[in-house]
């Protein structure tokens, strides 16, 4: 059935088509490709944008250095991460209270409408991958539930909300269960997206 967006114009940000992958092309929603990072949805009252911003601290940066913060705008950064805390289960949407980098923490604005529960939870936004046991015991042991590499920096420019689906747990497995849950994760982020920002006709 075809959908109807709901009254906020949106703009999120995924690291990887891959991750973006079933809200653009699965979801029933008719998105318009303005190139290979920016697509769009033209035919509502309230506007959608969808940015693939790259993997990493160097490439988000460089990125968003481009993109304008508007003020009509809710932002948001879809994606994966690893979690660190064991009694979190995988595969599954959370938006964590804070987003942290090096010493700084940014507590995450709650947007009113969500129904997703807030997780009473600490990101952390590394600069590389994080597949070491005992780095990810020390994180955790520091206050820190997740791990990413390109929140922070979104939700310091736009003050986007990190909605996160954790693949793997930060070890010596994580690429094998990373990319064997990336689909997964994209799958479940459309759901959510659908949920929350879409009704059907």
């Amino acid at each position: 059935m075809p959908v109807e967006f709901l009254e906020s114009n949106i703009c999120v940000f995924f690291s990887s088509l891959k991750e973006a992958n079933s809200i653009l092309f699965q979801s029933g929603i008719k998105f318009s490709r303005v190139n290979d990072i920016h697509y769009e949805v033209k035919d509502t009252a309230f506007k959608i944008i969808i940015y693939i911003s790259g993997i990493g601290k160097d490439k988000t940066l460089d990125f968003i250095d481009e993109i304008p913060v508007l003020n009509d705008f809710i932002y948001f950064k879809f994606g994966t991460c690893g979690v660190l805390d064991d009694k979190i289960d995988l595969l599954k949407v959370f938006i964590p209270q804070y987003a942290c980098y090096g010493a700084e923490c940014l507590k995450i604005g709650k947007f009113s409408n969500l129904s997703h529960v807030y997780s009473e939870s600490k990101l952390l936004t590394l600069d590389t991958p994080l597949y070491f046991e005992n780095q990810s015991v020390s994180y955790l042991k520091s206050g820190y539930s997740f791990v990413d590499m390109e929140s922070y920096h979104l939700v310091k420019k736009f003050n986007a909300i990190p909605v996160l689906v954790g693949t793997d747990r930060c070890n010596s497995d994580s690429k094998n269960d990373f990319l064997k849950n990336l689909n997964i994760s994209s799958g479940l982020l459309k759901d959510f997206f659908l949920k929350e920002f879409y009704a059907k006709d």
